[in-house]
């Protein structure tokens, strides 16, 4: 029931175990339901990540009026904490700048959807989203994107780099290439 979370398919040697765990899961339905659970497993790991900039977040959103610049939609709470986040346009995991000029303002579903390379931005601006993805009839949030205007950034020399935004276009639009 601990371990590594898989974004593919696990390795065949923890199919057996996670067999197992679905097994036990299923049990729990039967038995009476606690919602505080006593005795937590612990798991003390290492992860090694590139370096997020608080100040590109910082920026990003402050240049995009903490507004999606896909949707125009940013929620807030009363704290003042804002649902937007900086996207970078090449991913640190691929050594992509901290410049905000390779980044973009996102609300938490755009983001997750661009860095999967379920839309890109072409050299107009405009939003591309490839017809397999449009063609998903639980894509429709993303689907009214396609050829929407990407929002401009409060100061004009800090729009998106174009060399970026082709990176982007080329190397995360990997299951749509025909289109691109």
């Amino acid at each position: 029931r601990v371990g590594p979370i898989y974004t593919n398919a696990p390795p065949e040697s923890f199919k057996e175990e996670l067999l197992i765990a679905l097994n036990v899961e299923k049990t729990t339905e039967e038995q009476e339901f606690h919602p505080i659970e006593k005795n937590l497993g612990k798991l003390q790991t290492t992860i090694t990540k590139y370096c997020r900039d608080k100040a590109f977040r910082a920026r990003i959103l402050e240049i995009y009026n903490y507004k999606c610049a896909a949707c125009g939609k940013g929620l807030s709470c009363p704290t003042g904490l804002k649902e937007i986040e900086a996207a970078h346009i090449i991913p640190r995991s691929f050594a992509g700048a901290n410049d905000a000029r390779n980044g973009i303002a996102f609300c938490k579903a755009h983001h997750w959807a661009f860095d999967q390379g379920l839309f890109w931005i072409d050299e107009n601006r405009e939003i591309y989203v490839p017809q397999a993805v449009r063609d998903i009839k639980e894509n429709l949030d993303i689907k009214t994107l396609h050829r929407r205007k990407l929002a401009t950034p409060t100061i004009e020399k800090l729009e998106p780099d174009t060399r970026a935004l082709e990176w982007h276009r080329e190397n995360l639009g990997y299951g749509f290439r025909n289109e691109i």
